[in-house]
């Protein structure tokens, strides 16, 4: 029979184990340090971005990563959707991005997008489907420091009637407007090719 002092150590280490995995110390990291909400400040201390992360380039292009947050809206809950304030990165999804703006390897800006007020403006229709407002709000840090750069929002005002319907059980189908990327886009040069922005 082991020794009391051994019994003591050994269920030390179990209660310990047990804080660590109650406490998420064995989950991994969030994939971008993105703020849980579009009004939060709070950026995650680590993220499975950090090892990728690089100073900012003087003039540009600076290379980026585009993630979308998930917050629940009331008119769009499903039993599907991903946790708040989880980032899926939706860099390739945005549309026209620039090449020499993608971040292949390494990251120097991150841009985090916020979907809210879903339903707070005026509504449209495709083939008899609800098309609801939204605004998109856009948050763009320096990736090797997590300092935020700048902010902005967008409203969405592009009914494309080929988006993906989001429901509520029980609920009628909806879509929702999309944001203009190009002007997304346009919003972003600054931060990518300051060189190229004029003053």
């Amino acid at each position: 029979m082991g020794s009391p002092k051994l019994w003591m150590l050994a269920l030390i280490a179990v209660l310990v184990a047990g804080v660590l995995v109650s406490t998420g110390a064995f989950t991994d990291p969030p994939k971008a340090f993105c703020p849980d909400e579009y009004d939060s400040d709070d950026v995650a201390n680590l993220s499975q971005l950090d090892d990728r992360a690089e100073p900012l380039a003087p003039a540009g292009p600076r290379p980026m990563l585009i993630f979308e947050v998930h917050n629940e809206e009331p008119l769009l809950a499903r039993a599907d959707t991903p946790e708040d304030g989880e980032a899926t990165d939706i860099t390739r999804e945005s549309g026209s991005l620039p090449d020499s703006w993608y971040a292949k390897d390494k990251v120097q800006l991150l841009v985090c997008q916020y979907r809210h007020h879903v339903g707070d403006g005026p509504s449209d229709q495709c083939a008899g489907i609800p098309v609801l407002a939204a605004t998109y709000t856009y948050k763009i840090y320096a990736a090797g420091t997590k300092d935020l750069l700048g902010t902005f929002d967008i409203k969405g005002d592009k009914k494309s009637c080929f988006g993906i319907i989001v429901s509520r059980k029980g609920a009628e189908p909806r879509e929702v407007f999309e944001p203009d990327m190009p002007e997304v886009f346009n919003r972003l040069r600054q931060y990518a090719e300051p060189a190229s922005t004029p003053a």
